[in-house]
């Protein structure tokens, strides 16, 4: 980073430090929690074009879950008596914060020197492409066979086809790069069909993680504007919001029994949204988009209930996600599964439905394994490991340049916040996997050097 945005982003967080004491009536802690998620929004903004660089967006996210929506609750929603802060701010920042510290820490040691420059990166990707004028239409249908057929595939072998269904942003992203005739139709058309398969399960994550990466490399690739970043961003940030307040709604549409058409219920609550009675910024609109991106408050139960109600499980969790992630489920077929309902309910003192996803978060889960201190000091072992990954992928960059536009792939389930050490460890190695085996195979199956 040059000296001109250093100074830039020192001032931008100065600023924010400053104006929190100012005008809002918050602890110390989180005014810094505060202070440094202003700090990496704009460095997330200023270098949108320069690079791909995936532990902003890690860090972004995290402290949008972990700190601002619980800020955010303390201090504006007052009747919500679910999704409430359980403990006072001063106690549950004053573990928080230092450990998401020590992650950012982590994230951005300084573990080696980058061995790439991403702007070669990316004229070599294309010339490369160039050689391969249908790699892009390969790696689409790729995706899409596999999305398709992942409903219809064993449960040991599910997660496989889930990986290969998003190969097709891979293709999207070769597709962008090249000068194939009506290439934006082709963009449009898959990146609809993956909006309409989202909308049949009403699951929302990986549409708003999909748009986010995609936003992040069209901006490296086409060199956007200022005012264009700015313009999208403010879509993109918008499209969200109303998301968050009508997938409430829309889910229990779905999930009724009776049988709707998913696309147009969609857009008829968006429609009303948008032109109701009721303010699109109201305050139980507000309210409810605070609720979702506030994950502190499942954070906040645990460290209510551990170890006053349950001991520390000193690794236990971590010991079970590391063999969990290295033994496919064909082998170990009841080893740890998606949606963390046993150890939600174990550590919060909390029971939820069958078939309800929720989890303790990285964070959550490292203080119901080692406390404050440990718990912190994990935090920073974590991102020291995400840290080693990004590394490593650009030492092997100076032999397979493409292999830059898979970071988003490899690391998709990583920048979730709300996801446990088991779901972001498993899906790291697997994708990894995944990759290697299409830059390994593809030369011979193929005939392309990726």
């Amino acid at each position: 980073m040059n000296q001109h945005k250093l100074s830039i982003l020192l001032s931008v967080g100065f600023s924010g430090f400053f104006l929190s004491f100012l005008f809002f009536d918050i602890e110390l802690y989180s005014v810094v929690g505060l202070s440094l998620f202003v700090i990496f929004s704009a460095k997330l903004f200023l270098e949108l074009g320069e690079k791909i660089e995936i532990r902003d967006p890690i860090i972004l996210i995290a402290l949008t879950q972990w700190i601002i929506g619980p800020l955010l609750s303390y201090n504006f929603v007052t009747d919500d008596t679910f999704y409430f802060m359980i403990l006072p701010e001063s106690e549950y920042m004053e573990f928080v914060l230092p450990a998401s510290l020590l992650f950012i820490i982590g994230l951005y040691f300084p573990l080696g020197r980058k061995a790439i420059n991403e702007d070669e990166v990316l004229r070599r990707s294309k010339l490369l492409l160039q050689k391969y004028p249908h790699i892009d239409i390969l790696f689409i249908t790729i995706g899409i066979v596999a999305s398709m057929l992942e409903d219809s595939m064993p449960i040991s072998i599910r997660f496989v086809f889930y990986l290969a269904s998003n190969i097709r942003f891979v293709g999207l992203f070769f597709l962008v790069m090249g000068n194939r005739p009506y290439k934006w139709a082709i963009f449009g058309s898959v990146v609809f069909l993956f909006f309409t398969a989202t909308l049949k399960d009403g699951m929302f994550h990986d549409l708003i993680l999909w748009s986010g990466f995609i936003f992040i490399v069209l901006s490296f690739v086409l060199k956007f504007s200022t005012q264009k970043k700015l313009l999208i961003l403010s879509g993109l940030l918008f499209s969200v919001f109303i998301i968050q307040t009508v997938k409430h709604e829309f889910r229990k549409y779905l999930w009724s029994a009776q049988q709707i058409n998913a696309t147009s219920t969609f857009t008829n609550l968006v429609t009303q949204k948008l032109t109701g009675q009721e303010e699109l910024m109201g305050e139980s609109n507000l309210n409810a988009a605070i609720s979702r991106i506030n994950q502190g408050w499942i954070i906040a139960r645990i460290m209510s209930h551990v170890p006053v109600m349950e001991p520390f499980a000193d690794g236990e969790t971590i010991q079970k996600a590391l063999i969990a992630s290295l033994v496919p489920r064909i082998i170990m077929p009841d080893k740890v599964k998606a949606g963390g309902q046993e150890n939600y309910e174990r550590f919060t003192g909390l029971v939820i439905r069958d078939g309800t996803s929720m989890n303790l978060s990285i964070i959550g889960e490292a203080y119901a394994n080692y406390g404050i201190w440990g718990g912190s000091l994990f935090m920073m072992a974590v991102g020291l490991f995400y840290n080693f990954v990004q590394l490593k992928l650009f030492h092997w960059m100076k032999n397979s340049p493409t292999l830059l536009f898979w970071i988003p792939f490899i690391f998709l389930q990583v920048v979730k916040a709300e996801g446990d050490f088991a779901i972001s460890l498993n899906h790291i190695i697997k994708s990894g996997v995944v990759t290697w085996g299409f830059f390994y195979f593809a030369p011979k199956f193929f005939r392309i050097e990726l």
